[in-house]
């Protein structure tokens, strides 16, 4: 079926990828469509994944999150809920069955009417003509320049979502539009590695882009004023990137820093890293043609989480940014500079933009909003009017959210429910039986017993997070914290089963507590230090905790090994003092050997070193390698790969050696993690859904306005 039909309300129109619904219109990715098509085909009738698959990817190899994606983004197009869906019904285990009748469009038939009848075909005509030529002249335009003087208010919304080759993911953080409207430049993290791409809004495909691999940050991302060059971060070195062509080039050292914003004269603004532990670092001006920094002498008093997300003005000197406070209660300022005032613009707002005709776009917990606002005057002229109707994927402690905005083209990312699948597998990885599916669980920890599960479970809404433990006989759970964290909580188990020991994070900094492992969870605090600390075991004994600790060298952005004696005689001590960054620790059997995760080689890996000393360490893993555990006899460590392959190794440490790797099984999910069971398997949590959308354009945002 390749003629466009109707869905109930929906127009369908194949050939233009487009969905329209009284005025609206979609453009969906042209896989997508198909995939719709192919249902309309058999309306009523249950169709196969495979079936599905084989007639829109043909031979092209792809897995079902790909259909189960796109899937997704036409419920999304649809307005349907999967959980009372109206037009696509999800049949278990077997595929999918639309549910809407199917009606194929006729072509207008041109011939004279009778007078009462001639303005209404008078006006379907003329609005299948304007319609045509809204969504083609759009694209028209965007071959050339993407509106250059700014959208007219008779043009009509058009959004699409961007999608990846299969198999690759986009990083949940900012995409940055290029000034002229044109260029879309997108960071993805995955198991095939970090990279850059680049999206030209007149153009289906996405392509990355050559020697931007092992990128750092997803907030390190500027485009210079003229569109074409890209600055970003690999390894502390600022490099930029001609997105005509070519390999990136090396510029300066701004390691610790952030990039911001990119203005006129080769000048940069720059800020402290969100990964480091100095939050009242000053915002730092740098010159691209001789690296020279200069810190700014911006007043940052009242902000203790410091200044970031800065946005040049059009005039180079003005510049927007946001003042962080721990209590997330941001502001968002108008600087100058070589000036140490500001001007506080909007309260409880944070990531500004400023875009023609005269909007100055924030984030509000996650919420999206554009003021109007004098670029002559430097003031606000009107009443914030929020864009989005959705929560965007957002940072609330770090007062950022996904989208960006350029002239009459907007990009975001929407925050979706996160939730994961509580279950135990046997050796294979074959499900043994469910425990909960109902939540979003962090930093999972079975019971030296057993018998329950302490697991962070978090409300992605709020961004917050407490402790809770499972009742594995009982089926039940129990809050042990109350904090309400703004990130999630870190607990363990002592080995006799009787104390938890938890990092939760107040005023932005990760603190360790100590509570007794049954009611009433009575808190003794550990650790306070203004650093970021994350337990990760506790000797057999129960003598000694390990945790790691960030540093506080802001340039570093690293952990080490930290033990702390759990009797109080004495202070903590690093275990590692190291220039490479070292975490998730964890004790043998016996506790004469720690295995913990690296990046000492230049990825992270897996090494075995011997405890309390003197000091051998041997690496076991080759390929990158996380979350390392133990067999609970102690002769295997398990560990996934980048690419979430669950490994299983022999290990004979007192003859110094490792043996053989093992493949298990695979654990899908980004932030997927395991526990070993004994003489059973794994407690497996698994994560079912992503806690982001894939990004979301807006060509002419200003007719969403009121």
């Amino acid at each position: 079926m390749s003629d466009e039909f109707r869905l109930g309300p929906w127009l369908v129109q194949p050939s233009q990828n487009t969905i329209s619904n009284h005025g609206s219109t979609t453009r969906l990715e042209p896989k997508i469509v198909e995939v719709l098509v192919c249902l309309a085909e058999s309306p009523g009738e249950t169709v196969s994944k495979e079936q599905l698959i084989r007639k829109v990817w043909g031979d092209t190899f792809v897995t079902d999150d790909v259909l189960i994606r796109s899937i997704s983004e036409l419920r999304k197009a649809l307005e349907d809920d999967p959980k009372a869906p109206r037009v696509i019904e999800t049949i278990a285990k077997k595929g999918y069955r639309l549910l809407e009748k199917v009606e194929r469009c006729d072509p207008v038939q041109l011939s004279l009417a009778k007078p009462k009848k001639t303005w209404t075909w008078r006006w379907r005509v003329a609005g299948a003509v304007c319609l045509g030529l809204v969504v083609t002249g759009s694209w028209f335009l965007l071959s050339r320049r993407l509106f250059p003087n700014g959208p007219k208010s008779q043009d009509r919304p058009v959004t699409f979502v961007v999608q990846l080759p299969p198999g690759r993911r986009f990083a949940a953080g900012p995409m940055r539009l290029s000034p002229d409207g044109n260029k879309l430049a997108l960071f993805t993290t995955d198991p095939l590695g970090q990279a850059l791409w680049l999206r030209y809004l007149n153009s289906s495909s996405v392509q990355q882009l050559p020697g931007t691999e092992g990128i750092e940050r997803i907030d390190d991302i500027a485009w210079s004023p003229d569109s074409r060059y890209l600055l970003f971060v690999v390894n502390g070195k600022l490099k930029k990137a001609d997105t005509a062509g070519g390999l990136p080039e090396t510029l300066c050292d701004i390691r610790g820093m952030s990039v911001e914003t990119w203005g006129p004269n080769e000048t940069v603004l720059l800020s402290r890293s969100l990964l480091g532990n100095a939050a009242l670092t000053p915002m730092k001006l740098l010159s691209l043609t001789d690296c020279s920094l200069k810190p700014l002498p911006l007043d940052q008093s009242g902000y203790d989480r410091g200044t970031k997300w800065a946005h040049f003005l059009p005039d180079g000197k003005h510049f927007l940014y946001a003042g962080l406070r721990h209590n997330r209660q941001h502001d968002v300022r108008l600087g100058k500079l070589e000036s140490p005032s500001s001007e506080l613009l909007v309260h409880d707002a944070s990531d500004p933009r400023y875009v023609e005709p005269g909007y100055l776009f924030f984030q509000r917990r996650g919420y999206l909003f554009a003021q109007p606002f004098s670029l002559s005057q430097l003031r606000l002229t009107g009443e914030p009017i929020q864009v989005v109707s959705r929560q965007l994927n957002f940072g609330g402690l770090g007062g950022i959210a996904s989208y960006d905005v350029s002239g009459s083209v907007l990009v975001y990312q929407t925050q979706e429910d996160d939730k994961h699948h509580l279950f135990v597998a046997d050796w294979s990885g074959k499900p043994l039986e469910t425990l909960d599916s109902s939540a979003t669980y962090a930093g999972v920890r079975l019971s030296p017993d057993s018998k329950k599960v302490l697991a962070s479970k978090g409300d992605v809404q709020a961004h917050s997070s407490d402790l809770w433990i499972y009742d594995l006989e009982h089926r039940n759970w129990e809050r042990a914290s109350f904090e309400a964290s703004k990130s999630d909580h870190w607990g363990l188990w002592s080995r006799d089963g009787a104390t938890i020991v938890y990092a939760a994070a107040v005023e932005a900094y990760y603190n360790l507590y100590r509570i007794p492992a049954h009611p009433p969870y009575n808190v003794t605090p550990l650790l306070a230090n203004g650093l970021q600390n994350l337990p990760t075991d506790i000797t057999p004994d129960g003598r000694f905790l390990l945790y790691t600790q960030l540093a506080s060298d802001i340039a570093s952005e690293k952990g080490d090994l930290w033990l702390m004696p759990m009797g109080g005689s004495s202070n903590p001590s690093p275990l590692t003092e190291t220039p490479f960054d070292e975490q998730e620790g964890r004790f043998s059997p016996d506790g004469r050997w720690i295995v913990y995760s690296s990046d000492e080689s230049g990825t992270r890996e897996i090494y075995v070193r011997s405890f309390p000393g003197p000091a051998r360490q041997y690496r076991i893993s080759w390929g990158g390698g996380r979350l390392p555990q133990w067999s609970p006899d102690g002769k295997r460590i398990y560990y996934l790969t980048p690419s979430e392959r669950l490994m299983e190794v022999s290990v004979r440490l007192g003859a110094s050696r490792a043996g053989p790797t093992r493949f298990l099984f695979v654990i899908p999910g980004e932030s997927s993690e395991y526990e070993v069971v004994a003489n059973k398997g794994f407690l497996i949590n698994e994560q079912l859904t992503t806690w982001h959308d894939p990004p979301t354009v807006v060509l002419n945002w200003t007719s969403l306005l009121p």
